[in-house]
C-alpha cells in the first residue's frame, strides 16, 4: 500500500511512520527542507522523503500527482509549546489541511 504521511518528524507521526514501515507499506513522508529528522533517522532509508512545505500549495500538488497515494495520514500541525492553542498559525495549517484533503479527493 502506498501511504502519504505528513508530520512524520513529530512525536506521533514518527511512531506512525515506523509502524507503516514495519507493515511493509511504501511510505512517502512529507517533510520541510528545514525539518529535523532525528526522530526518524533510523527509518529514513526506508522512506520516500517528499521535501516540500504543505503551506506552499504549488510545491505540494506535483508530488501528489506523482505519488497517487492509496492512503494519507495527516498528523502535521503547529505544535510549539505554549503557543499552539491560540496562534494564528492554526488558520494557515487548517487552510493547508483543507487543500491537501481537496487535492487527494481529486486524485
Amino acid at each position: 500500500m502506498k501511504v502519504l504521511i505528513t508530520g512524520a518528524t513529530g512525536f506521533i507521526g514518527s511512531h506512525v511512520a515506523r509502524l507503516l514501515v514495519t507493515e511493509s507499506c511504501e511510505v512517502y513522508a512529507v517533510v520541510r527542507e528545514s525539518s529535523d529528522l532525528w526522530r526518524i533517522n533510523d527509518i529514513v532509508p526506508l522512506l520516500h522523503l517528499v521535501r516540500c512545505d504543505l503551506l506552499v500549495f504549488d510545491e505540494l500538488d506535483p508530488h501528489l500527482e506523482r505519488i497517487q497515494p492509496d492512503l494519507c495520514i495527516h498528523v502535521a500541525w503547529y505544535a510549539v509549546p505554549g503557543q499552539y492553542l491560540t496562534t494564528r498559525e492554526n488558520l494557515s495549517v487548517l487552510k493547508a489541511s483543507l487543500h491537501l484533503a481537496s487535492r487527494l479527493v481529486d486524485l
